[in-house]
Parts: C-alpha cells; sequence; structure tokens
C-alpha cells in the first residue's frame, strides 16, 4: 500500500517531466537553423543508382536528419574537393562521409562515426608489388583522389610523383592509370575501392598491395564545419548516438556489404 501512494504521488511528476521534455525538444528541433547537408560519390558509403543517393552513410545520416528533426533537406552531392572546402568554410553544413584526422581535427566539430573505413593500396595483379609501409609507397607513382584523406597524407609527407584527380570519376580515372601503367599504385579507401573494382569487373586485374596504417580510424564521420554554433552540434551528437543505439548503423551496413 506504501509502495502504491508513492506511484501516486510520483507519477504526476513523473508525467509532469515527460511532457517538459517532449516540449523541450519539439522547441529544440522548430528552432533548427537551415541546414546544408554535402557529400560526394563514394560507393558503397554514398552514391547514386536508379537516379537516387543511396549507401551505407546515407541510410544513417537519413535516420539522423529524421531524429534531429530537420525538415526539408536534400542532401547534396558534389565533388569531394568542393563539399570539404563549403563544409570548413560555413556554419550549419552537415558533410559526410569524412575520415577524422589530426590535420583535420580543428577543422570541424565531429558528430560521430556512421560506418567503419581503412585506408589501403591497390595495384595491378600481375605488377607483383607489396607495399610494406609509406616509405616505400613514396618512391613509387601514386595515384589518389583530389582532397581526400589519402591524397592529404601524401602531400603533407611530399610524395614526388603522386598524381592527384578531381571530379566524380575519379576513381574510373584513377583505375584507367592504373592498368594502363600511367601509375604504380591506387591510394584510396579499401571498402570503396573493392566496392568499384567489383561494379567494373575489374576486380581480378586490381588487388590489395599494402595497408595505410597512417590512416588508421575509428571509422567514417558525419560533422560540421569548426563555424558551426556549439549548441546545434551537440543536438546532433544526441541525435546520433539514439540513431546508433537503434542499430541503424549495423543495419545499413549489412545491407549493403555483400552488394553490388
Amino acid at each position: 500500500m506504501v509502495v502504491l501512494r508513492e506511484l501516486r504521488v510520483k507519477a504526476p511528476h513523473m508525467l509532469l517531466g515527460i511532457i517538459l521534455w517532449l516540449v523541450q525538444a519539439v522547441a529544440s528541433a522548430a528552432e533548427l537553423p537551415p541546414i546544408r547537408v554535402v557529400t560526394s560519390e563514394f560507393p558503397p558509403y554514398n552514391f547514386t543508382y536508379n537516379g537516387a543517393l543511396v549507401g551505407v552513410s546515407v541510410d544513417v545520416v537519413h535516420a539522423l536528419l529524421e531524429e534531429a528533426g530537420v525538415k526539408n533537406t536534400t542532401i547534396e552531392n558534389m565533388p569531394w574537393a568542393r563539399a570539404y572546402q563549403l563544409a570548413k568554410a560555413e556554419s550549419n553544413v552537415l558533410i559526410f562521409s569524412i575520415t577524422r584526422t589530426l590535420e583535420r581535427e580543428s577543422l570541424f566539430k565531429w558528430i560521430g562515426t556512421i560506418a567503419p573505413v581503412d585506408y589501403s593500396f591497390f595495384a595491378r595483379k600481375k605488377s607483383g608489388l607489396r607495399i610494406e609501409n609509406l616509405e616505400h609507397a613514396r618512391q613509387l607513382r601514386v595515384a589518389t583522389t583530389n582532397g581526400d584523406v589519402v591524397d592529404q597524407l601524401c602531400k603533407r609527407l611530399d610524395f614526388p610523383f603522386l598524381q592527384s584527380v578531381g571530379g566524380q570519376n575519379a576513381y574510373e580515372q584513377n583505375v584507367r592509370k592504373l592498368l594502363n601503367g600511367r601509375v604504380d599504385v591506387w591510394g584510396v579507401a579499401t571498402l570503396p575501392a573493392i566496392y568499384f573494382l567489383q561494379s567494373t569487373d575489374r576486380r581480378g586485374e586490381v588487388v590489395r598491395v599494402g595497408a595505410i596504417r597512417e590512416l588508421d580510424s575509428e571509422g567514417m564521420y558525419v560533422a560540421f564545419g569548426s563555424m558551426t554554433d556549439d549548441v546545434l552540434v551537440s543536438h546532433f551528437r544526441r541525435a546520433l548516438e539514439r540513431v546508433r543505439q537503434r542499430g541503424i548503423d549495423r543495419q545499413a551496413l549489412q545491407r549493403f556489404l555483400s552488394a553490388p
């Protein structure tokens, strides 16, 4: 009986607390500034399929935007270098899939991880190459995508024979140069490279020849530029935490892992 009386006393207060929390959540969503969301072609994380943007990261970001209360926002697909500069230079621009590095740490406000990632060197199978470390790769002609994390690493280390290309077809350009003998190795994120090689029937011609251990990462991130208000950043961090608690990131990875 004592327990029942305590519950009767506490119930109104609990209910009031829940109502206040809901009101605050709705108010927080209503007060959100316009959010711009940018990414680039990076299968299987984000890529165009039958005219629509899909992928592991895209599924998670859609869930994040819904959880955060963002309405009427379209994810913009553009060359990576442009997306990167836009997010870095303007406030309230959400960018994904981006790797967190020391070089980028202060340039962005990091929301959290949305997918796993690692980086590798690829070469023609018949080359017989095996890359043990960056010093070995530094002596070779290395192909990269302009502005991505591998490209930034190679430029910071002054790779003398670096060849970087931009645009949405950067992977196609780099693989073609590799097969034509114009470069020796291709530095790239492992999963997207394998996905691309499978989708273009080149998996038997181009193989992984070494890991880029200097780019070991917790995973692909979603982030705002450093000019974005901390209150908004905190709101998105809490929203992403709830999305991950529901297992949306694991479900998205499982959905695209065996594709194409």
